[in-house]
Order: C-alpha cells, then sequence, then structure tokens
C-alpha cells in the first residue's frame, strides 16, 4: 500500500485501485465474478435498480437515467433516487450532493445502500461508510465505497412511506468536465444481509519503527447474523506478508497484535481491512485504515534498580553492578553506557558501551584515584533515546 502522510483525495483514489489487488488475493478477482449472483434472492440481497447521474458543476445541474442492464433485476421497491446540486469544492475538486432515496412500495427493506462505482476516470465517493462487492459492475473495481442510508434506524429498517436523505463528497479530477456517474441502489430483502455491514470503535495500538515493534489493535465487526468469520488487514509494507488475521475477541470485537515485521520507518500507512460472514462467501466488507508508525522518542525503563547498584575495587580495577532494564517500543536488544571520570559529573566523558548489564570489570585505572561511575540504558531507536538517571557511585582502586 502507500505511504502518505495525510489522506489526500488523490491519495485515496490510488488506494481504491490498489484494492483490486486484495480481491484477487481473496479468489475474487475478476469482472463482477463474485458480486452479480444469478439469483440474488439466495443472498437476502436485492439489487432495486442502476442509474447514470450526470453531473455538470458548470451549470449546477444532475441529471439522472435509470439503466436496464443484463444481469441486473430491477425489483420497484423504491421510488427513483433524487439528487441535489449543492456546491463544488473547487480546492480539492470536490462536489457535494444530497441524495434521497424514498420508499412508496408495499415492502419493507433493509440496509439500503447506494453504491457509487469507481472508473477509469478517478471519480470515487470519498465519504462513504466502507467498500462492497456486492452487485460489482464489469470494468473499474472490485470494491466500491457505499453510503448507508437510515443508518439511524434500528436495524437500519427501512420502512414503507418513508424517505432518507445522504450527503455525497465526489471527487472529480476531471474538474469542471462534465462527468457521468453509475451508482445502485440495493436492500436486503429481510433484516440481514451476506457481508458484515459496518466497522467501527477502531482503537489502535502504538508501532514504533524498530522491527518486532508490536502494537495492540481492535475493532468492531458489525453482522446481522453475529456469525463474522474472518477478519484480516492487508498492509504488507508494515506486516511483511499479504495479510494478517485478527482473532474474535468478546462479542462483535476482533483483535489484532500487529507487528512492525518489515521495519517499517516513522509514517503513515494505509491498510486494507476485510471482513466476511459464515454465508458471504466471496462477498466481504472493506474499509481503508490509517495505521501510524510513531518516532520512538521514549528510552527503555529500569526493571527494578535504577542505574548503578554497586561497585566493587581492586588492583588497577573496578567492578560494576547495574540493574536490567527493558523498552516496551522495541523487542530489539538494551544496550548500557558505561560512563566513568575523576569527578562526580562523569556523563561528559566517552562512555563505554555494553551488551548486557551486571558485572562489567572496569580494568587500567589508577590505584589511589577515586573515580565516578554512572550507568544509563539505550535503545536502538535512530537517533537512539539514552535515559538521563543521575546515580553516581564512587570507588578508589587499591593494591
Amino acid at each position: 500500500m502507500m505511504k502518505h502522510t495525510d489522506l489526500k483525495i488523490e491519495t485515496k483514489q490510488h488506494l481504491i485501485i490498489l484494492i483490486f489487488i486484495i480481491a484477487c488475493i481473496f479468489g475474487s478477482c475478476g469482472s463482477g465474478g463474485v458480486s452479480t449472483p444469478d439469483e440474488p434472492a439466495d443472498l437476502r440481497h436485492r439489487l432495486l435498480g442502476v442509474w447514470s447521474v450526470e453531473i455538470d458543476v458548470m451549470h449546477q445541474q444532475i441529471t439522472v437515467k435509470k439503466l436496464n442492464m443484463k444481469g441486473f433485476p430491477v425489483d420497484a421497491w423504491l421510488s427513483e433516487p433524487k439528487f441535489y446540486y449543492k456546491d463544488f469544492d473547487v480546492d480539492n475538486y470536490i462536489v457535494h450532493i444530497d441524495a434521497e432515496i424514498e420508499n412508496l412500495m408495499h415492502n419493507t427493506v433493509w440496509d439500503p445502500r447506494m453504491i457509487v462505482y469507481t472508473d477509469d476516470t478517478g471519480n470515487v465517493l470519498t465519504n462513504g461508510e466502507h467498500l462492497t462487492g456486492l452487485y460489482d459492475l464489469p470494468g473499474g473495481e472490485v470494491f466500491n465505497p457505499f453510503k448507508a442510508f437510515s443508518k439511524t434506524l434500528p436495524n437500519r429498517v427501512f420502512e414503507m412511506n418513508s424517505r432518507s436523505m445522504e450527503s455525497l463528497e465526489i471527487y472529480l479530477p476531471g474538474g469542471f468536465e462534465v462527468t457521468t456517474l453509475t451508482v445502485a441502489i440495493e436492500a436486503s430483502v429481510k433484516e440481514n444481509c451476506v457481508e458484515p455491514y459496518d466497522f467501527s470503535n477502531f482503537v489502535k495500538g502504538e508501532i514504533f519503527p524498530q522491527k518486532g515493534s508490536n502494537g495492540y489493535y481492535n475493532i468492531d465487526v458489525l453482522d446481522w447474523q453475529d456469525d463474522t468469520k474472518a477478519v484480516a488487514l492487508y498492509c504488507p509494507e508494515i506486516t511483511g506478508r499479504p495479510y494478517v488475521n485478527f482473532s474474535p475477541l468478546i462479542s462483535n470485537t476482533w483483535a489484532l497484535n500487529l507487528e512492525n515485521y518489515a521495519a517499517a520507518p516513522v509514517g503513515e500507512y494505509s491498510a486494507v481491512i476485510m471482513a466476511s460472514s459464515e454465508d458471504s462467501g466471496n462477498v466481504v466488507l472493506a474499509d481503508i485504515l490509517t495505521i501510524t508508525i510513531s518516532p520512538d522518542i521514549y528510552p527503555p525503563r529500569w526493571v527494578a534498580d535504577k542505574g548503578l547498584i554497586s561497585l566493587t575495587p581492586g588492583n588497577g580495577f573496578v567492578t560494576l553492578f547495574w540493574g536490567m532494564a527493558t523498552d516496551k517500543e522495541s523487542t530489539q536488544p538494551i544496550k548500557y553506557f558505561v560512563y566513568f571520570d575523576t569527578d562526580d559529573y562523569p556523563w561528559d566523558q566517552e562512555p563505554y558501551e555494553r551488551g548486557w548489564h551486571d558485572p562489567f570489570l572496569l580494568a587500567g585505572l589508577e590505584n589511589g584515584v577515586k573515580y565516578y561511575f554512572n550507568v544509563r540504558c539505550v535503545d536502538t531507536a535512530d537517533p537512539p533515546n539514552i535515559d538521563d538517571n543521575t546515580v553516581v557511585l564512587s570507588a578508589t582502586p587499591l593494591e
């Protein structure tokens, strides 16, 4: 995936293109292969229509045309969607549109969604709920962003004689050129659907640049039947492999101890999370998450005693004993800097570097001279973090 320092619209567009790779990994690669089932009712979903939506920013007009496409059964459960032009952000090429659906029929539907299909022009819905491969069109990307309606209602029930409006923010790389989008509306026949319907409560751990650094992540995956089967994360720049799996924790919560196996440097990385249910096959709910590799600014910690514990002088030498330190930001070994001088401010001298704690026999000292010693722990960050303890002990070598 792409590393970035901010979630610009252009970056998000490229990320959706990269999702095609993920779909191939999970066996759903192809032109509409998994998302256009022969009998949609078997999946408890129905495609309620496909429309072309022409956006004329210059004249602030929207023209809508219904499409009857082979392989897409068009059921008259909802009225034609309505689109209302609001404004155009000329700095970011974002057009703001309100989309309204209305149920004037004699059926109650659940979890209605408006899918905005991606295409080669780079147009993309930037404020979608998540990404889905359901009812994918041939061409474009396998996973497409969707806007969920009736989100404030229990179980997202969309009853008869009701209406719902959502705001769409669509990136138009063509700027003021007339642009045509393809959108679809789908809903479940019953109060459930084949794929999980929502990600929420994403809790980030903290990961650092050192190889092996790990952080604890968890996320809630909501599913009508509460039968989420698998949750996976794709971010090889960090994990060093195609994808890693979350494990079920409690209720709807899934957890992952994410390891920076690839020693990814400081920055923000875009990852794709995917979740499937027992009966969803290759149809998954997906989304883009931001994983942050934080700069390691924390020195190691002493386990018990801080720094030097004791000194034993000898003939031309002093043996030093100090405590052990650990570094929760990294699994890499701790180093220890041993400072000594003839004044009580020894850390202004170049230290001896040690890879283990005590004991350390420091030879070549002059008998009868009082020396002052200090030991500090150091990690493997770049630049390294050194603790600042001021524990100083003195000893005088004797014959």
